[in-house]
């Protein structure tokens, strides 16, 4: 790793061994830098210093040399970098993402091999008239991706955006379908409803979730025929129906629980495409603040991070997701002075990344609080060497690492 005219790679035979040289266009970081190795018995990978003028750390703790667990956070001069293990991110493919790559979906450039191959059979389904669900937690662009999938199609009608939870019982069949004039108290002229409006194009519904059982039916009976009823017609409408459908709930869960149609279900699912919270794209939260900077105008495009706030950046869990992220960039860089973002132009983040730990606590149940106590006595013992917490219990290293993420453990605060 090391400072070289631009961002590239190169892989070489060295001595026997395979060589990856990464250089970045930082004019902090030594020629040589610092590299990484895999331990002798191939069960780590090391970090070391190559006697760099400037040092390095890991964590923002100053190192000369250092065990890498997965998530573990380097910094080399002004840049930042995140080491992920293999069997975390899911590896089929080496890939580098750089200025000429472009989506597979509009506005879904990722780095995440297995979100990659995702996206990738995605772009095949848009071009059709399937229907999508797309699943994913709060604020981590499912819209987005609906929206990517319409531009995708090469479908000339527009993007009807219908929010299920908003819609009451009362005025259903007249939003979704129309209504005639005269077909009601208020109804003085005919009405296109959201359906008919997106056809030739997309209907994006969602939560779809929140869909009252009526409802329910209804859009079931109008996916089966590809027509509607407007209210007071007296012949149904043919339409040119796509539906994308969005959900932060299970419905797998929801049809278990009689809350939710199966045959809607089965109607709607030809592809079903999940959106990993932010938290678990942690690796490639550089590429996503770049595009979220670049596509606001508040955001000159020398906008830059104080390192102290790119660790922060980095170690929040960003709860809220992607939505969360934009408006607290969009915050920050309106305070930055002479467009470098500095720690207190994060304010907002401060106070959630010192309660974070102790709320996680408090929400465990009684399994994990005792797992807790147990890696916590074992990392203590073992002075935070996950391996060898591992090897007491008789579990894999990386079992270690993600009982540690997902209890909010950081091993290096018992080395």
């Amino acid at each position: 790793l090391g400072r070289g005219p631009e961002r590239a790679w190169t892989r070489s035979m060295v001595d026997g061994r395979r060589v990856l040289q990464l250089t970045i266009p930082d004019s902090w970081m030594s020629t040589n830098h610092a590299r990484l190795s895999l331990s002798s018995d191939r069960a780590t990978v090391q970090f070391e210093d190559a006697g760099s003028m400037n040092g390095s750390q890991v964590n923002g703790v100053p190192v000369s040399t250092a065990t890498l667990a997965s998530g573990d956070i380097i910094e080399l001069g002004c840049s930042f970098l995140m080491y992920v293990d293999a069997e975390d991110c899911d590896v089929r493919e080496s890939m580098l993402l750089d200025e000429t790559t472009t989506p597979d979906v509009h506005g879904m450039a990722t780095l995440l091999p297995n979100l990659r191959m995702q996206m990738r059979r995605l772009k095949k389904i848009a071009k059709s008239t399937a229907s999508v669900i797309v699943h994913g937690e709060s604020g981590t662009g499912k819209e987005l991706i609906a929206r990517g999938i319409h531009e995708t199609s090469g479908r000339t009608g527009p993007f009807v955006a219908v929010n299920c939870a908003a819609i009451p019982d009362t005025l259903l069949e007249s939003e979704l379908f129309g209504h005639k004039r005269g077909a009601f108290s208020g109804a003085t002229t005919d009405r296109k409803g959201l359906v008919e409006t997106s056809s030739g194009g997309t209907l994006f519904l969602d939560e779809i979730g929140e869909l009252s059982p009526k409802g329910q039916a209804s859009l079931l009976r109008v996916l089966e025929q590809q027509e509607v009823m407007p209210v007071g017609a007296n012949r149904p409408v043919a339409v040119d129906l796509r539906v994308v459908a969005a959900t932060h709930r299970s419905l797998l869960d929801d049809i278990g629980e009689g809350v939710f149609r199966e045959d809607l279900y089965a109607r709607l699912s030809t592809f079903v495409a999940t959106i990993p919270p932010l938290r678990e794209r942690m690796a490639e939260i550089g590429s996503i603040v770049a595009t979220l900077l670049a596509s606001d105008p508040n955001c000159s495009e020398e906008l830059c991070f104080a390192p102290d706030a790119g660790r922060t950046l980095l170690r929040y869990t960003w709860p809220r997701n992607i939505r969360e992220l934009k408006k607290t960039l969009i915050s920050a860089a309106v305070l930055a002075e002479a467009n470098r973002i500095e720690l207190d132009d994060l304010a907002s983040l401060v106070v959630p990344l010192a309660t974070t730990a102790e709320a996680s606590r408090s929400a465990l149940s009684d399994d994990d609080r005792a797992l807790h106590e147990q890696l916590i006595a074992l990392l203590a013992t073992h002075k935070g060497n996950v391996t060898q917490v591992g090897n007491a219990i008789g579990k894999k290293r990386q079992q270690i690492q993600k009982w540690c993420k997902r209890l909010g453990i950081d091993p290096k605060q018992y080395r």
